[in-house]
This record gives structure tokens, sequence and C-alpha cells, in this order.
């Protein structure tokens, strides 16, 4: 076992792909609950939000101190989009292909969309190029000395 983890390569690969099984957890449970995490950070709320597949970022400001962080999970209800929990006044730039960017205006942040697909997928071939690239033998540099002739 200590043989297959030789080398920065396979250790990052190992790591991208646990990271890539808690994404694929998340997108799984997606689909049967509704997560919602609040995030304070300053006079600021963070969004991270939960729902059939996709997941959301929605930075919220406030003139208030932040509170405690929590986390709020809503039985499953076929009929919710992630555009239901976030705000209503929203433009978005573009969406498409399972990405949205909003539009930044006064008093208001930008908020991001992403499918799940868009960070699993690549961190699953990446630690799998990790992982499965064979690493190169080293080379042992031997240093050759010539005796002098005596003539």
């Amino acid at each position: 076992m200590r043989e297959f983890v030789r080398g920065w390569r396979r250790k990052v690969g190992c790591l991208t792909l646990a990271m890539a099984c808690l994404l694929t957890a998340a997108w799984v449970r997606s689909f049967v609950l509704h997560d919602v995490v609040v995030i304070p950070i300053w006079n600021s709320y963070t969004y991270v939000v939960s729902v059939n597949g996709e997941l959301a970022l929605e930075p919220t400001y406030l003139d208030r101190g932040g509170a405690d962080p929590y986390w709020v999970t809503l039985p499953y209800n076929s009929d919710i989009t992630i555009f239901d929990f976030l705000q209503d006044d929203i433009e978005w730039i573009w969406r498409g292909a399972g990405l949205a960017i909003s539009k930044t205006s006064p008093g208001h942040t930008t908020d991001f969309i992403i499918h799940y697909a868009w960070l699993t997928l690549p961190l699953t071939l990446l630690s799998a190029y990790l992982i499965l690239w064979k690493p190169k033998p080293r080379v042992r540099k031997v240093q050759l000395t010539v005796p002098e002739s005596t003539a």
C-alpha cells in the first residue's frame, strides 16, 4: 500500500477523488432533500442552496451584524426549482448548460448557479489522471571517476 501513494500525484489524486465522492453524494442528496446553508460573514450572509442537482451561491448584504451559521433541510418537492430559493428581482446575464450568472446592480451581489456535474466530472477525470498515470522511474545519477593515468 505504501508503494501506491508514493509521490505527490497519487496523494493529490486520492484527495480529488474524495472531493468528487463528497460532491456526488451531495448531488444525489439534492434530489431527495433540499438544503440551504447560511454562512454569515461580517455584515453579509452567503446562502448556499442545493436543489435538484444544482448548487447556488447568493451573497446578500445586510445592515446588521452576522449571526451564527445554520443549515436548513427541507423535504423534497418536485415543483421547487433552484430559482424559488433566490431573490425574485434577479436579472440574469447568462443562463444555460447548467450554469447561471446574475447581473450585479447597486445593493445586490452577483449570484452563481452551477450544476453538480460541472464540479464532479472534472474532479473525477483529474483524479483518474493523477492516480492512474504511471510515475516516471527515478533516474539515479552516478558519478564516474576517471583514474588518472601515470605516464
